[in-house]
């Protein structure tokens, strides 16, 4: 394979596909601004990809040679396939056994589950950019991403009161509709959207699967739309839609105890155990798994349940202000007598 002396621009997309000539996998660079480029670059299971932060760039691509280190991984297809039958073969029994548990609960522990399935066929094309089965599994996971706000808010409405989850049901599955409409418009490549910046979770400049720091990451070349939400955290970072019907919603309304373990347990987990940010929504995945198993199977699940969410507080303060005070005595039977003040 040829190869030829190339400098980095800072003006180009920061997601590049380079060859570093160093024998160790993980020396640092002599020099991160002159860099080595190859013109082949994804050739299958001959090569890993994996992410380095370099000055003046948000992330970059490194292309090494495989080596042994990959195989005593502590994350592969073996193991995602584990712990998606697990996922499937729990949700199987909570929604089959004779005391079933919510539809809401072991319907959002198979809907996760199915993307770790998805993730472990992934593996056998990863790094396979030409591969037509890698570029669909990616399109999966973004579609699967899209559509996971109806199932967290199910969850988030199951710990709510039955009545006041009724009567806001229809709202908040509305507005996961939108959401998703939301998110699939960033999909298609409008001319006049531009493409997605550097530095936005899921940004690529081709669709396809690689290796990430221990997992795996996507590459999606979303459109331009929600460029300039790319650094604001508490807005989905491009993809607000997302972060307002999956997180914002469901504490709004009511259900911040779920919530909050909910982004403990899932984005700041993943944030915590990788810097690639095109590898968080594949780890947030994973742990979403344990996250509903927890629920279902550990006594957690009886501390978040909402009994009086706190926008019903101020009318029973108002109810109990504006109640008529009744006095009580104890008449000669030992029992309560209410005398009304009028």
């Amino acid at each position: 394979m040829s190869e030829s002396l190339a400098t980095y621009d800072r003006d180009q997309p920061a997601i590049q596909v380079i060859r570093r000539p160093h024998p160790k996998p993980f020396a640092p660079l002599s020099d991160p601004e002159r860099l080595v480029s190859s013109t082949k670059t994804f050739h299958g299971e001959a090569s890993v990809l994996t992410w380095r932060h370099l000055p003046g760039a948000h992330n970059l691509v490194l292309e090494r040679p495989q080596e042994t280190w990959i195989k005593n991984m502590c994350w592969n297809g073996e193991a995602s396939a584990v712990l998606a039958a697990t996922g499937v073969a729990s949700a199987a029994y909570a929604a089959l056994k004779r005391d079933p548990e919510p539809p809401a609960l072991w319907g959002c522990l198979l809907y996760f589950s199915s993307m770790e399935v998805l993730q472990a066929v992934s593996y056998t094309v990863v790094n396979q950019c030409g591969n037509p089965l890698n570029q669909i599994l990616t399109l999966f996971g973004y579609l699967h991403i899209t559509f996971q706000p109806f199932f967290i808010n199910a969850v988030a409405l199951y710990f709510m009161p039955k009545d006041a989850a009724a009567r806001i049901a229809p709202f908040a599955y509305t507005a996961c509709f939108i959401g998703a409409i939301c998110m699939l418009v960033q999909l298609y490549p409008f001319a006049w959207a531009g493409v997605c910046e550097p530095g936005r979770p899921l940004c690529g400049k081709l669709l396809c699967t690689v290796r990430g720091e221990w997992h795996l990451a996507w590459l999606v070349p979303t459109n331009g739309i929600g460029n300039s939400l790319t650094h604001v955290n508490w807005l989905g970072n491009g993809y607000p839609a997302y972060l307002l019907t999956a997180f914002a919603m469901p504490a709004l309304y009511g259900s911040w105890r779920f919530i909050l373990f909910s982004y403990l347990a899932g984005p700041f987990a993943s944030e915590l155990t990788t810097s690639n940010i095109n590898e968080w929504p594949a780890v947030w995945c994973l742990f979403s798994i344990g996250l509903c198993l927890t629920i279902i199977k550990t006594p957690l699940r009886h501390h978040l349940y909402i009994v009086t969410p706190y926008w019903r507080l101020a009318s029973l303060l108002r109810r109990k202000v504006d109640a008529p005070i009744l006095q009580s005595a104890i008449d000669e039977s030992g029992e309560t007598v209410v005398e009304d003040p009028t």
